[in-house]
């Protein structure tokens, strides 16, 4: 909806796993959760992790995300939520997205419907498909490298964002190991204020930021990185040596 009424502020759109309508209200699929929902809470929670979000073979993150959906939300408001749901319709809103658009769906997900995101896909005027292996609704649960060979190639970022500590390094065991999380603080309001294409070029002003690091790890190779969303990971090893040693890079990756 967002990217039918404000065009001029996106260049891509990636949908994972979209649906243009949560619940219809008069799918068997919707009578039969909200059911399992009235009469068992616990049930209800583990099927829907399972089902819906992690996958069978997933039992572990399936097991912890039922968990935060009891902390985050009680029964009575779960089932308001369904209701309300089953009303909410942004299907008219499809054809109207200008910008690429890609889909991103695992063939055996239970919900949404495959037929759903095809249905989306026809619709919108400039879409590519991409089906992937899996069932889970998680894109970190399975084949993530999957999911973000795809991305990337769709918005024309070069392969190969990771970058791995080279054979010569000495091993995390051979010294202190500091890790390193960045975030760019409102990232939301920031591209919302400055749009699409100037705030990709805040976060890559911050990505070279990070990659290069102090000077004695570039050349000693004792970095790794892993970039997600808008934040980096970053692992170095003697960390304690190059923090002393070079303030004023540390000073540019706290920013």
């Amino acid at each position: 909806m967002y990217a039918a009424v404000n065009p001029h502020r996106l260049s891509h759109l990636v949908l994972w796993s979209p649906t243009t309508r949560a619940f219809d209200a008069r799918s068997a699929q919707r009578e039969v959760f909200r059911e399992l929902l009235r009469r068992d809470w616990h049930l209800f929670t583990q099927t829907t992790a399972h089902a819906s979000v992690a996958g069978w073979g997933a039992s572990e993150q399936a097991g912890r995300f039922a968990e935060l959906m009891r902390e985050a939300i009680d029964q009575a408001n779960t089932l308001k939520l369904m209701d309300a749901w089953a009303n909410l319709d942004v299907t008219e809103y499809v054809a109207r997205i200008e910008c690429p658009v890609l889909l991103l769906q695992r063939r055996e997900l239970m919900f949404p419907d495959l037929e759903e995101t095809k249905s989306i896909a026809a619709r919108a005027k400039n879409a590519q498909l991409v089906l992937l292996e899996g069932g889970a609704h998680l894109p970190w649960v399975g084949d993530m490298e999957a999911v973000v060979r795809a991305s990337d190639e769709f918005l024309g970022l070069p392969a190969g964002v990771e970058e791995r500590i080279r054979p010569s390094a000495p091993p995390p065991s051979a010294g202190l190991v500091t890790i390193l999380f960045t975030d760019i603080e409102g990232s939301t309001t920031l591209t919302q204020r400055l749009g699409d294409a100037r705030a990709q070029e805040v976060l890559r002003a911050h990505n070279r930021i990070v990659r290069a690091g102090p000077p004695r790890a570039r050349r000693r190779g004792d970095q790794a990185h892993r970039r997600w969303d808008n934040g980096f990971l970053s692992a170095g090893v003697q960390g304690h040596r190059l923090r002393h040693r070079h303030p004023a890079a540390r000073a540019r990756l706290l920013r």
